[in-house]
């Protein structure tokens, strides 16, 4: 079968030895026993944590780093594939929507843009607290907004460099932020050749978050 072990990085010394035994070994010893048990499992090992780092600074077994480090699998985090997002929020408003019995339909658009916006430090589990939050606290609607979302999605916005937004000249009258967003991204687009990558750096954003703009504004 398979053994998921997961924060792997935060096994102790004593549970590292008796781990990489067991790999080394194929076998194992019940708590009090003598008798050994031939295993043969597949290991899937799962950290937040540098384990590079952590092996250099003598917190984690270098040996047991080596035999864990098979094939390596790195999940980026939810700002670098802010697409993500739309799919997501489907999936948890379905979810908690038969938990909690509610109907919530959807979010609304200025909702969805501060969500592709957040830098989301805490990833989809942070996406998915903050939704179930919004529909504890506001019991009564039906489509979230942003007023619905707590305060460490509107704090944790990425901006834009001040460099490119110095270059942009607002108008005396008929501001609409929509226009001059997308005249930004025009911008850095014609700056780069039409290159998503260097136009997203331009921007300070990731590229799933230029290229869900660039859609957003028939790009």
């Amino acid at each position: 079968g398979t053994v998921s072990l997961d924060e792997i990085g935060e096994m102790p010394a004593g549970g590292q030895a008796k781990l990489l035994t067991l790999l080394e070994n194929k076998a194992f010893r019940r708590v009090g026993g003598v008798t050994e048990f031939p295993t043969n499992v597949r290991v899937l090992a799962a950290t937040n944590v540098d384990l590079d780092q952590s092996v250099s600074e003598g917190r984690f077994r270098p040996d047991l780093f080596f035999r864990l480090n098979i094939v390596r699998i790195s999940i980026p985090p939810l700002r670098d594939h802010s697409d993500d997002i739309p799919i997501l929020l489907s999936h948890f408003l379905a979810s908690l929507n038969q938990e909690m019995k509610r109907d919530v339909r959807g979010v609304s658009p200025e909702a969805l843009d501060l969500m592709m916006d957040c830098s989301w430090p805490g990833n989809v589990r942070q996406l998915r607290n903050a939704i179930e939050r919004a529909l504890i606290l506001h019991p009564a609607v039906d489509i979230l907004r942003p007023e619905h979302l707590g305060v460490e999605i509107h704090n944790n916005r990425r901006t834009m460099p001040t460099v490119a937004m110095a270059a942009v000249k607002l108008p005396v009258a008929d501001l609409k932020l929509d226009d001059q967003e997308k005249d930004l991204i025009i911008k850095a687009l014609g700056e780069a050749r039409g290159n998503q990558s260097k136009a997203a750096r331009l921007l300070g954003i990731t590229r799933d978050t230029l290229r869900y703009r660039m859609r957003k504004h028939e790009l």
